[in-house]
Order: C-alpha cells, then sequence, then structure tokens
C-alpha cells in the first residue's frame, strides 16, 4: 500500500518521475488504475451502505405504524383494515382499496402505491404509474409490515457488494475510454513538444496523469461544489498529459 500511495503522489505532483512510468508495462499502469478506482468505489460503497441502513431504519419504522396486513388469494386482495385507507409519508401515498372506489392516486401525492382488489398500482410521477397484476393462485399468501420490513432487512446487506461491484465496472470501463480516447491528443501533444514518445508510453502517462482530475472529481462530488465536470475532467487531464509531456521533452 506505501508503494501505491507513493506512486498516487508522484503522478499528481512530480512531473519528472512520468519519465521512468513511461518505460513501465502498460499491464501495471493497468494494475495502478483499477487499485486506484477500487480504493474511491469502496469509499463510495460505504456510504452509500450506511445511507441504505438509514432509510431502512426509517422505513421499516414507518412500515411498522403504517402498513397493515393483507391478504393474496385466487389472484385477489383483500385486507380488514377500514377502506379506503390512505398513509400519507412526505407526498408518498400508500394506498389500500379493494372496493373499487379509489381509482388512482391523485394529484395531491407525487408518488405512491395504491394497493387495489386486482392490481397494484405504482405512481413514479405526474406523468407515470405502472400497473401489475395480482398473480392468481389458490393459495392463500399474507403480506404484513413484519414480512416486508424482513425483507428489506436483508436485503440492506447486499446494498455494499452491489454497489461496489456495479460502480467499478462503470468507473473501470469509463475512465479506460477516457485513456485511449486522449491518448489520441496526447499523440497531438507529443508533435507539437517534438517529444518522440511512443504510443505506449503515452498510454501509460495518460493512466497515470488520470490521477488528478479522478481525485478532484471525488473531493468537488463530496463536498458539493458547483463546478462543470468538464472543467476537471477533461481541461485538467489535457493540461496535466502536456506538462508532463513538456516536462520529459526537457528532460
Amino acid at each position: 500500500m506505501k508503494g501505491f500511495s507513493s506512486r498516487i503522489w508522484k503522478s499528481c505532483f512530480n512531473p519528472s518521475s512520468y519519465a521512468e512510468i513511461k518505460d513501465q508495462p502498460f499491464g501495471k499502469s493497468l494494475g495502478y488504475i483499477t487499485l486506484l478506482i477500487l480504493l474511491y468505489v469502496t469509499i463510495f460503497s460505504f456510504f452509500i451502505t450506511l445511507v441504505g441502513f438509514n432509510f431502512v431504519g426509517q422505513a421499516t419504522k414507518w412500515i411498522d405504524e403504517n402498513v397493515p396486513e393483507v391478504t393474496i388469494k385466487n389472484g385477489e386482495i383483500s385486507s380488514e383494515v377500514a377502506q379506503p385507507y390512505v398513509s400519507d409519508l412526505d407526498g408518498f401515498a400508500f394506498i389500500i382499496d379493494t372496493t373499487g372506489k379509489t381509482k388512482k392516486i391523485g394529484s395531491d401525492f407525487e408518488s405512491g402505491i395504491l394497493v387495489a382488489k386486482n392490481q397494484v398500482f405504482f405512481k413514479r410521477s405526474e406523468y407515470r404509474t405502472e400497473v401489475y397484476d395480482v398473480p392468481a393462485g389458490e393459495e392463500e399468501f399474507q403480506v404484513d409490515a413484519g414480512l416486508i420490513n424482513m425483507v428489506l432487512n436483508i436485503g440492506k446487506w447486499f446494498i455494499f457488494p452491489v454497489v461496489l461491484i456495479g460502480v467499478f465496472l462503470f468507473y473501470w470501463v469509463a475512465v479506460f475510454i477516457k485513456i485511449f480516447f486522449y491518448s489520441l491528443i496526447s499523440m497531438v501533444v507529443n508533435a507539437l513538444f517534438s517529444a518522440k514518445l511512443k504510443y505506449g508510453e503515452l498510454l501509460n502517462i495518460g493512466a497515470h496523469a488520470v490521477t488528478v482530475p479522478f481525485l478532484l472529481s471525488i473531493i468537488i462530488e463530496l463536498l458539493g461544489i458547483p463546478i462543470s465536470g468538464w472543467v476537471y475532467n477533461h481541461l485538467i487531464y489535457v493540461i496535466m498529459l502536456a506538462i508532463v509531456i513538456n516536462k520529459i521533452q526537457k528532460a
């Protein structure tokens, strides 16, 4: 880990170190970028997991207090609760009405769920509502707050691995597309400075030059600083390439 942190420092603050970096096998640069992305994604996934656990905690409390038991049998839903049953959570409606009186979730609610006799309506926005038919089956199936909360409490343990794998794959692909795309620009910079670097050397340089904009993007996003992503994702990266190539040419 000490060697990895040293490479991060050199990639950010020591342009002279790129003279050595450019000559290493590209597989080593590949490993460096993979570790850099994994470090960020692990931290990101940890914070998302904390948010998820907090959400599940609040959701299970609300469900305990507001979700009555319903029974599903022969493709129909029934409940002993007085209907229409309506519960509001900051603009999100939870409605049970198997009598057929409530046809849709009203405009008073931004989103919500309507449990009808044969269907479940999921309102995502004023213009989008999804409808799901209740599956037919002779067996009686009961859904209550305890069952829903059990599913949520099991599901929250999958947040970290799912986010980690998904975000890692996204960033890994995105970063390497960026490196190969900007290697074309670095060839132009290479020609302008007459550095006479080979394409493989430019790839190694690009793989490490991405460190600065990558770390900046993390800091900016965490602090919520209103700076266009174009600045730190593209402009700073190109500036880093130019500084490093110019430094190597003068060495």
